[in-house]
C-alpha cells in the first residue's frame, strides 16, 4: 500500500474538500489534494501526473460522471472514481454502472474510509496479478529457452505421441536439429527391440502401476541409457515430459551422491554445517514455525580481534583455531542444534526451540566455556574470547536473511558498546514486518527529502598489474545520531514496498554527476552501479536511464550495470531489453553472485555479459578449500574463452589475493584492499 495518496476533487467546496481529506487522512495516509473545475483542466491533469482517486459531485452539471469516466479511459490512467451524492438524489447502482467505483451518499464519511480502504486493497491485488502473469510468462520463455539447450535429450508426449523435442532429442535419432516431430509416434523412432517394452512402460505409467520408479533402461545404437517419464503440462495441456540420458554405473552414482550429499551439508575445514544447509534448515523452521512460548533462536558468535590474531599466528593456524573453537562449542550443545561455519571468523547456530531467558544463558554458557581454555595451535597456547548476538524465530519471521541480518546487528550493537553481548533483542524483531517496512519508508522518504542518502565506493583492483581505476558502487542513508545504515538494512523494505526503485533512479542519477564533475578533472573511472529487480522490471525505467545517460556529457564506457543473478532469472527478458536499449551507447554489464550454482554458465547463453562478479562465499575460506579453487580456476578458463571478465568479491586477506591471481581470475574488491568511501580516490598501483 502507498503511504501517500493523490487525489483531485471536482468542483467541490473547500469545506466538504477539507472533510473529505481529513477523513482519508485518518487512515494514516499523507493526501495530496488538486481541485478540478472543468473539463479542459481535468484531462491536462492527467496527462501532467499519476492519481489515485477523483471525487465527483453528482450534482455537477458542467462535468457529469459519464465525461469523467470517458476522459479516464483515453487517458490510460487508472484512479477510482468515486461519486458523492449529499443529498441523496441517485442510486449507488447508477453510479457504478455510469463507471463510478461506488457513490457516498448524505456525507457517510466512514463509508467513504472502508471505499478508499477496499479501492486501494483492489489496486494491490491487481497489480500482483499482474506482476505474477508477467513473472509466469518470463519462466514459460526461460524454460522453454532452457529446455531447447538442455544437454540431455528431452520430449513431450500426449498419448504416446510427440507434441515437442529438443534438438538433443533428434540428434539421439539421427535427425536434424529442429526436426518437427509433433504427430510422431514415439515408437517410430525406437529400435523394434525396444518398442514393446517401453510401450508397456508407458501404459503401466498411465495406469499409476510403476510403483513410483518412472525409469527404464533403454538400447539406443547399442548403448544403454536411461528413460525417465513425468507428468507435466505443456502448452497448457496434460503430458508426459521424458528425458533420455546415458546410464551410469551404480558404484559411480552411488560414489557421486554420497560426496555431493556430504559436501552439501558439511564444510570440510571446520567439520561443521555449512552456511547453505543452515539457511535451508532457518527456511523450514520458518514454514513450521507455531505459537508456542518456544522458539528456535538464531545465534552469532564472533572471534573478536580476529585479524590481529591471523597475523599473529598465521592464517593456516588462525583457521585451526576456528576449527578447535567450533569443536568446543559443539561439546556445549544438543545433536539437535545446527552450528555452521558462517564465515571466517564467525559461527551462526540454529537452537532447538527454546524460551528466550534460556537463550540468553546458553550463550553465556558458550561464551565463557570458550574464555576459559587455552587452545593448542602447534604448540602454541592461545586463549581466546568470542561476542555474541542473537534473534528469536518468531511471528514476525520473514526470511533466514532477515533472520541472519538481525542476529549480525545485535552482534554490532554489542561491540558498538564494547560487551560480548546484549541480551536485549533488536528493537524491530519486537515489530510485525509491515509496521517495519513503514518506518523505513518514511525514514527514507526523508532520507530523499533531506539527501541524506550518500554514495560509497569500493576499489576494484587488478590482479594482472594492470591500470583498472574501477570502483563498485553503493548506498547508505546518514543517521542522525552519526554513522549510517547500511543498504542491507533498508533494501529488503524498499523492495517490498516499491521505495528500491526511486533509490535506484537517485543512485543513477547522483553517479551520472559526479562521473561528469570527474572528467572536468581529467578523471574517468569506472563505476559499477546494481540495479534493483523493480527497475528491471518496467520499460518505462529502463528509457528514463538512456535518457539520462544521453542527456550528460559521460563517456559511457564508464558505466557497468550490475544485475544481481537471482533477477537475471527471474526477470530474463527485461534484462535482455535492457541491455539490447543501453549497449549501443555504450555501456557495459554485469551479474553479481554469480557461481553459487549447478550450472552458472547455463543462463549466460541467453544474455551478453562482460563481468562477472563472483559470489563472496567462493572466496570464503579459498585457501583451505580445494573444491572452490577449482570452481573458480574453471570460472575463470570458461569466462575468458568467453571474453569475459572475472571479479572475486569479497577478498578480506592478502593470502586471498594472490591465490585468486594464481587461479587465473582478473579483479579483486574486498576490505583487505579498501573499505568502500565516499571519494573516488584510491592508489591503483597496488603491489603485485
Amino acid at each position: 500500500m502507498p503511504d501517500s495518496l493523490h487525489t483531485l476533487t471536482i468542483n467541490q467546496d473547500p469545506t466538504t474538500t477539507e472533510r473529505l481529506i481529513s477523513s482519508i487522512k485518518s487512515l494514516g495516509y499523507i493526501v495530496r489534494n488538486q481541485n478540478i473545475e472543468d473539463l479542459a483542466s481535468l484531462i491536462d491533469t492527467l496527462k501532467s501526473g499519476s492519481y489515485d482517486f477523483i471525487f465527483n459531485d453528482m450534482a455537477f452539471e458542467d462535468l457529469p460522471l459519464a465525461e469523467i469516466v470517458e476522459v479516464v479511459k483515453q487517458s490510460n490512467a487508472h484512479p477510482a472514481i468515486i461519486s458523492l451524492d449529499p443529498e441523496n438524489h441517485h442510486s449507488v447502482t447508477e453510479a457504478m454502472q455510469a463507471g463510478a467505483h461506488d457513490l457516498i451518499q448524505d456525507n457517510d464519511y466512514e463509508h467513504l474510509k472502508l471505499v478508499v480502504q477496499r479501492a486501494l486493497q483492489s489496486r494491490s491485488e491487481h497489480q500482483k496479478l499482474t506482476q505474477l502473469k508477467a513473472s509466469f510468462n518470463d519462466l514459460e520463455n526461460l524454460y522453454a529457452t532452457l529446455m531447447e539447450t538442455y544437454e540431455a535429450p528431452v520430449a513431450y508426449l500426449h498419448e504416446g505421441i510427440h507434441v515437442h523435442a529438443n534438438q538433443a532429442y533428434c540428434q539421439l535419432f539421427g535427425l536434424a536439429p529442429h526436426e518437427n516431430l509433433e504427430g510422431i509416434p514415439l515408437m517410430d523412432l525406437l529400435p523394434e527391440s525396444e518398442q514393446q517394452l517401453v510401450k508397456q512402460f508407458l501404459q503401466r505409467h498411465k495406469r499409476g502401476e510403476n510403483n513410483g520408479d518412472d525409469s527404464m533402461l533403454l538400447q539406443i545404437d547399442d548403448t544403454e541409457h536411461v528413460l525417465e517419464i513425468t507428468d507435466v503440462y505443456y502448452d497448457s495441456e496434460p503430458c508426459q515430459q521424458i528425458v533420455i540420458k546415458p546410464s551410469p554405473s551404480g558404484e559411480e552414482t552411488s560414489q557421486l551422491t554420497e560426496q555431493f550429499n556430504y559436501l552439501a551439508i558439511y564444510d570440510i575445514a571446520s567439520g561443521l554445517y555449512t552456511r547453505n544447509h543452515l539457511i535451508e534448515q532457518l527456511e523450514s523452521c520458518i514454514a513450521t514455525r507455531s505459537s508456542d512460548a518456544t522458539k528456535p533462536a538464531v545465534i552469532m558468535l564472533s572471534l573478536d580481534n580476529y585479524n590481529e590474531l591471523a597475523s599473529g599466528i598465521g592464517l593456516a593456524e588462525a583457521d585451526m583455531l576456528y576449527s578447535e573453537v567450533g569443536a568446543e562449542l559443539k561439546n556445549q550443545l544438543s545433536l539437535d542444534d545446527v552450528l555452521c561455519r558462517y564465515d571466517a571468523q564467525t559461527f551462526c547456530l540454529l537452537t532447538t526451540p527454546i524460551e528466550f531467558p534460556d537463550a540468553v544463558a546458553l550463550i553465556r554458557t558458550l561464551l565463557d566455556s570458550v574464555a576459559s581454555q587455552l587452545f593448542d595451535i602447534n604448540g602454541k597456547h592461545i586463549p581466546c574470547q568470542l561476542s555474541a548476538g542473537l534473534t528469536i524465530v518468531d511471528e514476525n519471521a520473514i526470511s533466514a536473511y532477515q533472520l541472519i541480518s538481525e542476529a549480525l546487528e545485535s552482534l554490532r550493537q554489542a561491540n558498538l558498546k564494547g560487551i560480548d553481548f546484549d541480551n536485549t533483542l533488536p528493537q524491530q524483531q519486537q515489530k510485525p514486518q509491515r509496521i517495519i517496512d513503514q518506518e523505513w519508508t518514511e525514514r527514507m522518504r526523508i532520507a530523499l527529502k533531506e539527501s541524506q542518502f550518500r554514495l560509497f565506493f569500493q576499489p576494484i583492483v587488478s590482479l594482472n598489474s594492470e591500470s583498472s581505476d574501477q570502483y563498485s558502487v553503493s548506498v547508505k542513508i546518514a543517521r542522525p545520531e552519526g554513522g549510517y545504515s547500511n543498504a542491507a538494512e533498508f533494501m529488503p523494505s524498499a523492495e517490498r514496498t516499491g521505495y528500491a526503485k526511486g533509490i535506484d533512479h537517485w543512485i543513477i542519477d547522483e553517479a551520472l554527476r559526479i562521473l561528469a564533475e570527474e572528467a572536468e578533472q581529467d578523471h574517468y573511472p569506472t563505476l559499477f552501479i546494481k540495479l534493483t529487480q523493480g527497475t528491471l522490471y518496467y520499460e518505462e525505467d529502463i528509457s528514463w536511464i538512456r535518457r539520462q545517460i544521453e542527456s550528460r556529457n559521460i563517456d559511457t564506457a564508464q558505466l557497468v550495470f550490475e544485475i544481481n543473478t537471482s533477477s537475471l532469472i527471474n526477470h530474463l527478458q527485461q534484462t535482455r531489453i535492457l541491455i539490447d536499449d543501453l549497449r549501443p551507447k555504450g555501456c557495459r554489464f554485469a551479474v553479481d553472485d554469480f557461481g553459487n550454482s549447478l550450472n552458472p554458465f547455463q543462463i549466460l547463453r541467453h544474455v551478453d555479459i562482460d563481468f562477472l562478479k563472483l559470489d563472496g562465499s567462493l572466496t570464503r575460506d579459498i585457501e583451505t578449500n580445494d573444491q572452490n579453487q577449482q570452481l573458480l580456476s574453471y570460472i575463470a578458463h570458461h569466462a575468458h574463452e568467453e571474453e569475459q571478465t572475472v571479479i572475486a568479491q569479497k577478498v578480506e586477506e592478502p593470502n586471498q589475493f594472490f591465490l585468486l591471481k594464481e587461479l587465473g581470475l582478473d579483479y579483486a574488491q574486498g576490505d583487505f584492499l579498501s573499505k568502500p568511501r565516499e571519494t573516488l580516490e584510491f592508489n591503483f598501483e597496488f603491489p603485485q
